[in-house]
């Protein structure tokens, strides 16, 4: 059996271009998809190969050569480079007992069948262009990318969206389209952009060409070339005054979003609707699934703070009703206005150099009516990316720790401090009370559990993310 090295070399740091989206780390170190790049090249060779024996080895800073094992042939990657057609790249793996010789494959891939050849390569700066160029395996332009270059890395993140189970993505170099089996959703979607005021679709990236064809619907949408600030948050690489360049332009569009004045009993049936009706129904369908009998039995091990104590989803419900009750009197602003309706990072393309900002992916609308919502709303959506770390959970950069007593507690190892200092400013600055905002937060997580079982570590978190956020509310309360 022929034994392969596989080297996988992450010594190089991103560029700077890159430095700005990631911040600075090694290409391997980029979340894709809630692993590392190094952890989903590491899972391509997770597979059995009857004539190979397969060996995986690392190659980080201050790394040297010596410490590659002994083997019949090798095959280098520099981390930049992704694989990106898993299909025709296993066919190449296929064919690697056959070599005898050494290739390259571009300037960041190469076998080689013998460790000399490439310990030159693993030393220099360059190509080694006496190396024959691969030739014998058909195309293989799509089989991999380079992501050093803002487009490629673009083309990888689109791949890589945490989408919802009902939606596919697809797209070009130029275009993304979104496919669905739910005709409504992505109808409304389209059509949210027809029927909002001409002034605010500057805001918008613009649906374009809606199609119906057998039991999906589509539209597309002109590929931008800037980061979502999810990305961004999770890599730590949103700077200080950074986030206030990008507080203040969303408040902007906060400030100037279409309105109508309301009378105060229409009010409190939206608020009640919205943060309280639609959460117990929610709640609901979680306890209706499969999973929640699982879920419960963790439920009942909830680290508690100070004299609240949790034992099932109803006791968490009824906790934060209760202050629900108290809190949402000081949201009385009497006007419904046209929200974005899932303003989170995630969903907010930003370039900072040029201070470039696009909302994708609204709620959507059937009819104008269905435009107008809580003004607080989009706030909370904005404020469970920030102060709640939601797209850290997309991400899985979460852990659920069992204490010596057996209680449970989430952990997510980021400080937002500043952050959430400077949105409770930003908020109060623009007239909005922060405690208000930080509740409708915690009603986002209760409702949206039943919409992530597929997941449900997910679930178990968001759960225990919305008690501390309820513990929080409570001591403000207090103090």
């Amino acid at each position: 059996m022929k034994k392969i090295i596989i080297v996988y070399d992450d010594r190089n740091i991103v560029n700077k271009e890159l430095q700005e989206i990631v911040g600075y780390r090694t290409y391997g170190e980029i979340i894709y998809r809630k692993k590392t790049l190094q952890e989903y090249f590491i899972e391509l060779f997770n597979l059995t190969y009857n004539n190979i024996d397969l060996h995986i080895s690392i190659i980080k800073a201050n790394d040297k050569i010596n410490s590659i094992p002994f083997g019949n042939l090798y095959i280098y990657f520099r981390s930049n480079y992704i694989v990106f057609n898993k299909e025709k790249f296993i066919n190449i793996i296929d064919k690697l007992p056959f070599m005898d010789e050494s290739y390259k494959i571009n300037a960041g891939i190469y076998i080689f069948n013998n460790i000399t050849q490439l310990n030159n390569l693993f030393n220099s700066k360059n190509d080694l262009n006496t190396i024959d160029i691969l030739h014998n395996f058909g195309n293989i332009d799509d089989i991999f990318l380079d992501i050093q270059y803002l487009e490629n890395f673009m083309i990888l993140l689109s791949s890589g969206l945490d989408t919802r189970f009902f939606n596919q993505l697809s797209g070009s170099k130029y275009t993304i389209t979104k496919k669905s089996s739910n005709i409504k959703k992505i109808f409304n979607e389209y059509n949210y952009y027809r029927l909002i005021p001409d002034y605010m679709k500057i805001w918008f990236v613009m649906p374009y060409e809606y199609k119906e064809e057998n039991e999906y619907a589509s539209y597309k949408m002109e590929r931008i070339h800037a980061t979502d600030l999810a990305l961004k948050y999770v890599h730590n690489s949103i700077k200080n005054d950074e986030l206030i360049s990008i507080l203040n332009k969303i408040f902007y569009f906060i400030n100037t979003r279409e309105y109508k004045k309301v009378p105060e009993t229409v009010y409190s049936e939206y608020k009640d609707n919205i943060y309280n009706i639609k959460v117990m129904q929610r709640i609901q369908m979680l306890k209706e699934t499969d999973i929640y009998p699982k879920i419960a039995l963790y439920l009942e091990n909830i680290k508690s703070t100070g004299n609240i104590q949790y034992n099932n989803l109803d006791d968490i419900f009824n906790h934060y009703l209760s202050l629900f009750k108290k809190i949402s009197k000081n949201d009385n602003l009497l006007k419904l206005v046209i929200g974005h309706g899932d303003l989170c990072f995630s969903n907010i393309l930003y370039n900072y150099s040029t201070n470039y900002m696009k909302f994708i992916d609204t709620k959507g609308a059937g009819d104008i009516e269905e435009l107008y919502t809580n003004p607080y709303y989009d706030l909370a959506k904005l404020s469970h990316s920030i102060c709640g770390l939601y797209d850290f959970f997309n991400a899985d950069l979460f852990t659920i720790n069992i204490n010596q007593q057996l209680k449970i507690n989430l952990s997510l190892v980021y400080d937002n401090t500043y952050f959430k200092n400077i949105f409770k400013q930003v908020l109060e600055e623009n007239g909005y009370d922060y405690i208000v905002t930080r509740l409708y937060e915690a009603s986002l997580f209760l409702s949206m559990l039943p919409l992530h079982v597929d997941y449900p570590k997910k679930v178990l978190g968001f759960i225990l993310n919305a008690v501390n956020i309820l513990n929080e509310v409570e001591t403000c309360l207090k103090n």
